[in-house]
Formats: structure tokens, sequence, C-alpha cells
């Protein structure tokens, strides 16, 4: 667990965290009711996007986000997640990003 908040708390001082523009994202999919998402933005420096399932179901949802459009290949982001011992599950595609979240599960995907 030590090592997941070292990674959150290197988020922290992110451009995108601490100047960034904040928006909600507009979820669509199974499980939206329990799935709050928003992505943070500061031009070229930073671009974060945040979800976290606060059911106790696992969920998929789906989002556009221009933040994120640059971005075609997963090794083009640093991923932080609450499960330390199971992969995150999300597909990029273009415009959008869908994330496949287990019961109680939190997800940054921070692009580079």
């Amino acid at each position: 667990m030590a090592m997941f908040y070292e990674r959150l708390l290197k988020v922290i001082v992110h451009p995108a965290v601490r100047l960034g523009d904040f928006h909600l994202l507009d979820l669509t999919g199974e499980g939206t009711d329990a799935v709050i998402g928003f992505e943070r933005t500061c031009g070229d420096e930073g671009r974060i996007i945040t979800a976290a399932n606060l059911g106790d179901r696992a969920c998929e949802v789906s989002f556009r986000t221009a933040a994120f459009a640059q971005v075609k290949d997963y090794r083009e982001m640093e991923i932080v997640s609450t499960e330390l011992n199971r992969t995150p599950q999300f597909d990029l595609w273009p415009g959008g990003i869908t994330l496949r979240l287990r019961a109680h599960e939190g997800l940054l995907l921070i692009a580079r």
C-alpha cells in the first residue's frame, strides 16, 4: 500500500492538479450512477483523468475526451490504480476511453 501512496503523492505536485482546469466527465454505460470521473488539464504541461467506482459492483463506463486525443498507446501514459495486485482495465479509442472498474476501484490516467 505504501507504493500506491508514494505514486499518489507525486501526482499532487503535477501542474494539471495544481493549476489545471477541472471538467466532470460525461460518463455513459453500465454503472454510471456509482462512478465519478473528471479530468484536469493544464495546456501542454499535463492532462490527468480520475475515475472512482464508489459502488460495490464492477461497472463499465465510457467517455469522450479531447485531452487524451493524442494518446494512442498505453505507454504514453502513467497509470495509478487502487488495485495493487490487478491490472487496470481500459480501452483507448479515437476521441475517448472505456474503463472497466472493479467495485471501489480508483484510477488515475496521466498523459505524458
